[in-house]
């Protein structure tokens, strides 16, 4: 059985959970990225890719490929995107 998901312990966020699924309203491939930074609730932030044979290929390669610095950078775009810079947690 493949891996669905990574889970990331010790990073600035907290816990950092990168999850392969499928966009709601497209089913098209994505990699969802979880983080409870201190002080904050559950964030998440989402990776789509297109609905082709090669968008497919591509969130699984993205994802065979993620590293917690990947997913550190991530996670660090969501935060300057809602404007939060979360405590680092330890």
């Amino acid at each position: 059985m493949e891996p669905f998901a990574k889970l990331f312990d010790d990073t600035p966020y907290g816990q950092i959970l990168v999850k392969q699924d499928t966009y709601d309203e497209d089913n098209a491939p994505e990699l969802h990225f979880f983080v409870r930074p201190a002080g904050l609730g559950v964030c998440s932030v989402s990776m789509v890719f297109a609905d082709t044979p090669e968008g497919w290929s591509e969130c699984g390669s993205v994802f065979t490929e993620m590293t917690q610095q990947y997913a550190e950078q991530a996670v660090e775009l969501l935060m300057q995107e809602i404007g939060e810079t979360p405590e680092v947690v330890h």
